[in-house]
């Protein structure tokens, strides 16, 4: 579900307009895949704001493996296919 809302940010918005100012801000990101994707794939920097702490090993294991990158068709939306560091910083 966060790739198919990635790609119609980007188709609604366009990664320009995305990666403005701070980039996307995802409030209630869950786990953070759309996050994930949109800085490890679109090269859009994103802030998740959630109570849960992300889990974001089974995304970059998902990255490692090809998983994103699969589908001709979808990697029109894929500027980068390698991880970038991510922070996950938790204030209590």
């Amino acid at each position: 579900r966060a790739g198919v809302f990635r790609r119609f940010l980007l188709d609604t918005f366009g990664a320009e307009a995305l990666a403005q100012g701070s980039g996307v801000l995802d409030v209630g990101g869950g786990q953070g895949e759309l996050a994930f994707q949109l800085l490890n794939l679109s090269s859009i920097p994103a802030t998740v704001i959630d109570p849960r702490p992300l889990q974001l090993r089974r995304f970059l294991r998902k990255l490692e493996f090809g998983m994103y990158t699969r589908n001709a068709f979808f990697n029109r939306y894929n500027t980068q296919t390698e991880a970038v560091p991510m922070e996950a910083a938790a204030i209590p």
